[in-house]
Parts: C-alpha cells; structure tokens; sequence
C-alpha cells in the first residue's frame, strides 16, 4: 500500500480511525456518502396507528437486533416496528415480545413511507459502522435518531 498516494474515507468517524490505526493522515481525504430521499410509497397495512419507533436494517447480531425486545419493553407502550430481514428473523418472531411489529422487507418505497411516520428512529449497532446510512437516511427526512455509540 505504500503506493497510495490517497486515502479516501466514507466518515470522519473512518478516518480517524484509520489514523489512530497509523495511516498518514496527510494521506486522508473524507469523502461522505451521499444520501437521495425516496418517493414514498404504499404503507404497509400491519404498520400501527398510534406513534412508534422504527429499526430498519439487517436482522442480525451485530446490528442489534437482540436488544429489540428490550428497547421495546422499555419505551412500552410505544411499539417498535422492524423493518427488515436477516439471519435472526425467526428468533424475532419467537421472542420478539408484544413491543416488537415485524414488518419485513420493505420496498425502498414503502420503507420511505414508513420511515416518515416514525416518531423516532433507532440503530443500535454493536460494532463500528462506517457510515451509517440506518441513521442518516432518516436524518433526511427530519426524524430523530437514537444511536448506539458505535455509529
């Protein structure tokens, strides 16, 4: 890699840590992700009238999904609504608890739609993101996030 005369990173976040890992940080550059609203779309049918907090993401560990339940039961009687799939789908649907609404895959679309109802979106990620477009596409449409501190 001596080579590379520039490095480029998706976050400050990136490059910092890049840095402190021992790149030159004469040789970084943040190049941040861009992020294009969507149309909305259909709402689903199962979405809940009352107010609700969404997690839209890949339904695994590292994405926190195994704190749902309990982020759920915390902010009861405000439901959290997943939208998604993943690896841990069926263990969502078996012990997911009566705060969690499995939506499942959404559209760009409908998840658009959906986002936009959101009281509060949530991203409790358990490893480092490098950008974290579950926070940053909502930050779009003017919804709050609630982030781990590994975002």
């Amino acid at each position: 890699y001596r080579a590379v005369r520039l490095w480029i990173a998706p976050s400050r976040f990136v490059a910092e840590k890049a840095g402190s890992l021992g790149l030159d940080r004469s040789k970084l550059r943040v190049l941040g992700h861009g992020v294009e609203r969507t149309a909305a779309g259909d709402v689903p049918s199962a979405l809940p009238a009352e107010r609700f907090v969404l997690f839209a993401g890949r339904l695994t560990v590292d994405k926190g999904v195994k704190l749902l339940p309990a982020i759920a039961a915390r902010i009861a009687p405000t439901p959290v609504v997943v939208a998604g799939d993943g690896p841990l789908s069926s263990w969502l649907a078996r012990d997911g608890g009566p705060g969690v609404r499995h939506l499942g895959h959404l559209s760009g679309e409908s998840l658009a739609a959906v986002m936009r109802r959101a009281g509060a979106v949530i991203v409790p990620s358990l490893f480092y993101e490098t950008f974290g477009y579950a926070a940053a596409e909502p930050m779009a449409d003017a919804r709050p996030v609630v982030a781990s501190r590994w975002l």
